[in-house]
C-alpha cells in the first residue's frame, strides 16, 4: 500500500511539473502572437491603475475644473481598490514639484527685474519736448507707471503664493491621504542594489530601460523600478503617462504614440501570466470617465 501510495503521489507530482511546462510554453508562444485588450476590456476587468510622476506633476499647470475631476476619478477608484502607487513616482513626483515651484519663482523673479529696469525719457531735448505729442507721451507713461506697478505687486504675490507651496500644499496633502495605503513596495537598500544590477544588464542587453546611470546618479534605473513594480502586481494594468518614451511606447516617425512597447507587453504577458498592460493619457482618463 505505500509504495502505490507513493507512485500515486509521483503520478500527481509529475503531472502538475507537466501541466505547469505545458502553461509556460504554451505563454512563451502565445506572447508572440496575442493581441492586446482594448483599454474598455482592461476597465470592465478590473484592472489595476498607476499614475506615472509627470502626469502628477501636471496638476500644477491644470485649471481648476480639470483638477477636480482627475481627483474625483482617482477617489472612486481607490474606493475600488483599484489605485496602487510605486514609490519611485512619489519619489519623482517630490522632486520634481519642487524644481517647477523653483522655476516659476525665478522666471517671476527676473520679470520683476525686467520692469524695473524699464525707463522713459528722463531728460529729453527741447525739440522733443516742443512736439505736440510729448505731453500726451507724458500722460499715457504716467498710466503705464501705475499699471506696471500694479503689476508687479500682483507678480509679488504670486511668488508668495508659490513659496507657500513648499510648506502647505492642498494636491500634496490629497495625494498624501490616497497614497499611504497604497504604495506598491519600500524597498530596502539591499533590494534597489539588486534592481540596479539587473537594470544594468537589461541596458547591456539593449532592452528597456534604457539610459544607463554612473554610480552617483541612480536616475536612468528610476523607470526599471517602476516597471518591477508593476510586474509584482501580477494583475491587468493601467499605466496613465503624458509623456511620450520609446522605452515605454512605440513611436511612430511623425513622434505619435502607437500603442506600448511591444516587448513590455509580451513580457509582462509572459511573466504574470497572462495579464496584460496598457497606457493611456490623462485625458483619456477624463473621457473615459465622462463617458461612463
Amino acid at each position: 500500500h505505500l509504495s502505490l501510495r507513493r507512485q500515486r503521489q509521483m503520478c500527481i507530482r509529475d503531472r502538475y511539473k507537466m501541466e505547469c511546462m505545458l502553461l509556460m510554453n504554451d505563454l512563451r508562444i502565445e506572447k508572440y502572437l496575442f493581441q492586446s485588450k482594448s483599454i474598455d476590456d482592461l476597465i470592465s476587468n478590473n484592472a489595476i491603475f498607476l499614475f506615472d510622476s509627470a502626469c502628477l506633476l501636471s496638476a500644477y499647470q491644470w485649471k481648476t475644473p480639470i483638477l477636480n475631476q482627475v481627483k474625483r476619478i482617482v477617489v472612486n477608484l481607490n474606493e475600488e481598490k483599484r489605485l496602487k502607487f510605486s514609490l519611485q513616482v512619489i519619489k519623482q513626483f517630490s522632486i520634481g514639484r519642487l524644481t517647477q515651484i523653483q522655476d516659476q519663482i525665478r522666471t517671476i523673479d527676473q520679470e520683476i527685474s525686467s520692469l524695473d529696469s524699464t525707463q522713459f525719457l528722463d531728460k529729453p531735448a527741447s525739440i522733443i519736448e516742443n512736439t505736440k505729442s510729448y505731453p500726451d507721451a507724458i500722460a499715457k507713461h504716467k498710466t503705464f507707471l501705475r499699471a506696471q506697478e500694479f503689476y508687479k505687486k500682483q507678480l509679488v504675490n504670486i511668488k508668495t503664493q508659490l513659496s507657500d507651496l513648499v510648506l502647505h500644499d492642498d494636491f500634496v496633502t490629497f495625494l498624501n491621504s490616497i497614497t499611504k495605503n497604497n504604495i506598491i513596495d519600500f524597498y530596502s537598500d539591499e533590494k534597489l542594489n539588486k534592481l540596479y544590477t539587473e537594470a544594468n544588464k537589461r541596458y547591456l542587453n539593449g532592452l528597456p530601460f534604457g539610459n544607463q546611470s554612473s554610480d552617483n546618479d541612480l536616475s536612468g534605473y528610476e523607470d526599471y523600478i517602476i516597471w518591477h513594480d508593476i510586474l509584482s502586481l501580477n494583475q491587468n494594468i493601467i499605466f496613465v503617462s503624458d509623456t511620450i518614451k520609446k522605452d515605454w511606447t512605440n513611436i511612430s516617425i511623425d513622434g505619435r504614440v502607437l500603442s506600448s512597447n511591444t516587448f513590455l507587453t509580451q513580457e509582462f504577458f509572459e511573466k504574470t501570466k497572462g495579464h496584460y498592460f496598457a497606457q493611456m493619457t490623462t485625458k483619456e482618463l477624463i473621457a473615459h470617465w465622462d463617458l461612463d
